[in-house]
């Protein structure tokens, strides 16, 4: 079987516990990931012609387009090193909009990759309970809960071992509800969409369970049975 990687996009509302099934996913298998922010924040750090662009757009108090989010995940796509046999890339939270959903359906269909999209599903009042005890590592972003995993905040990230475990400055009650909102208005309309237009490519994940039994799920599914494991 020629290498590749098979690309699942994670999509849910923040804390929905997307970020912690890529975090146990890559320690189990072979694999890359992408996450829009990530890529912005490294574009910028390294004076890439992008980053200059999206600088230039986030300077000026522009929201960052559609267009360039596309750019910022087909570079990534296009830059994947060849795996030594089956292997992941993992796509936090992109596509957000239904602009962004039908430059990827485009991309994907011309590319021809394996896809599958994994909606994770919770209610609003979890997603506040869980982002009030929220730490992201300041080094490599892994997302952790205060009092699990051995975390605590200004500890080290228990994932890469250097970077240290803070608070977003943006998980408190306000600026959530906003979030939630923007999500509703934006992202809720393109998962209807993908849910029709998908149909064998989507799945709804039930994110209000623990951790572990939502990985245990997700590793008995289909995509999983011939990925390579990670090596020590």
């Amino acid at each position: 079987m020629t290498p590749s990687y098979r690309y699942l996009f994670f999509l849910g509302k923040p804390a929905s516990g997307k970020g912690t099934q890529i975090r146990l996913l890559l320690e189990r298998f072979e694999g890359r990931t992408f996450s829009t922010g990530d890529a912005l924040k490294d574009h910028i750090a390294r004076g890439t012609p992008l980053g200059k662009k999206v600088k230039e757009v986030i300077n000026a108090g522009k929201l960052v387009s559609d267009d360039i989010v596309m750019d910022l995940f087909r570079d990534a796509a296009e830059h994947l090193q060849t795996p030594v046999g089956q292997a992941l890339f993992l796509v936090d939270g992109f596509p957000r909009t239904i602009g962004q959903y039908e430059l990827l359906k485009s991309y994907l269909a011309e590319k021809g990759v394996s896809h599958l999209f994994l909606y994770f599903t919770v209610e609003d009042t979890l997603v506040l309970r869980r982002l009030s005890g929220r730490l992201v590592c300041n080094g490599c972003f892994a997302p952790f809960t205060a009092g699990r995993d051995n975390a605590e905040e200004g500890g080290t990230c228990p994932q890469c071992r250097k970077g240290v475990l803070v608070r977003r400055s943006d998980d408190n009650e306000t600026a959530i509800q906003k979030r939630l909102a923007e999500y509703r208005s934006l992202t809720e309309p393109m998962i209807e969409r993908i849910a029709a237009e998908e149909q064998e490519r989507f799945f709804e994940i039930d994110g209000a369970r623990t951790a572990g039994v939502i990985f245990e799920e997700l590793i008995q599914m289909k995509p999983f049975a011939d990925l390579q494991k990670r090596r020590n």
